[in-house]
Formats: C-alpha cells, sequence, structure tokens
C-alpha cells in the first residue's frame, strides 16, 4: 500500500475529529480537506450539510438548510386485484 492509501485510509476513520468546533479541522462546518484533496465528512459535526464542492445553494435543500433527512416517502399503492384482459401478470 503506498504512503498516500495509507494516509486517506486513516483519515478516513475521523481520529482527527474533535468535540469543540474551534479545536476540529473542519471548524464545525461538518467537512475537511485532507493533505491529500479529499474531503472527508467530520463525525461529530457532519449534519445533512452538502459536500462543499457540490455548489448547492438550493434554498429547498434540507442538506444546505439544516432542516434534517427527508421525509419518508409514502407506500406504493397495492396492485389491482382484478386484471383487465390486455394486462396480463407475467
Amino acid at each position: 500500500m503506498c504512503e498516500y492509501q495509507t494516509y486517506y485510509a486513516a483519515f478516513k476513520t475521523g481520529y482527527w475529529a474533535q468535540e469543540k468546533a474551534e479545536d476540529c479541522p473542519c471548524n464545525g462546518s461538518g467537512w475537511t480537506l485532507s493533505e491529500v484533496d479529499t474531503w472527508h465528512e467530520c463525525p461529530v459535526h457532519h449534519k445533512w450539510q452538502c459536500h462543499p464542492e457540490s455548489g448547492c445553494e438550493d434554498a429547498d435543500c434540507p442538506a444546505c438548510n439544516n432542516v434534517g433527512p427527508l421525509p419518508a416517502l409514502p407506500p406504493p399503492p397495492p396492485p389491482p386485484t382484478t386484471y383487465a384482459e390486455d394486462d396480463i401478470p407475467f
């Protein structure tokens, strides 16, 4: 394994995260940029923030506005109990 891969794998574990935002490499933003130019989610401060390079500026984006996860989709309608002559289920 090369040196960069070892660094990336270690950084991905989140060992660097700190409880206090001012001490954390992410500065409370939820993302930090490693020395090998890869973004990593902070295991302490990441709360639905969009990726820094996503360019998302949507006012309705729950991730950008920290409103939490999207609501669950309603269940699909049940299948029909009777079929038309040309609706033969296979």
